[in-house]
């Protein structure tokens, strides 16, 4: 499947299991292929992304974590509802990850993946 995907997204320990690589920037050139946006979430360090020429990183607020359940795709499904219909430009990429950022980090604030 990873193969195939046009959107690919990766926590920093995940990509680096799934490459064998110890160095993140090593595992992100094992994973990168042409016209594939790839997401990595790194915890309170933000996130990271690369397409095609474009690469950056995108700082989150620093929060104090109670339980980090459901962050990752809190922060990943805030991202693809920003990039629904858009072009994968480096303005509307970092406008969702930023977005990404604030709902992954906003999910550690309680127990559980959803405050109830």
């Amino acid at each position: 499947f990873i193969e195939a995907a046009d959107i690919l997204k990766f926590s920093d320990d995940e990509i680096k299991t799934y490459t064998k690589k110890e160095d993140l920037g090593a595992a992100v050139k094992a994973v990168k292929k042409e016209n594939t946006l790839l997401l990595i979430s790194m915890g309170n360090r933000g996130s990271m992304y690369v397409y095609n020429d474009l690469s950056g990183v995108i700082p989150s607020k620093k929060v104090i974590p109670v339980d980090t359940t459901g962050a990752g795709d809190a922060f990943f499904g805030t991202a693809l509802a920003y990039l629904d219909g858009k072009e994968f430009t480096k303005e509307n990429i970092e406008i969702a990850l930023k977005k990404g950022n604030e709902a992954g980090a906003g999910t550690v604030l309680f127990k559980g993946a959803v405050k109830i």
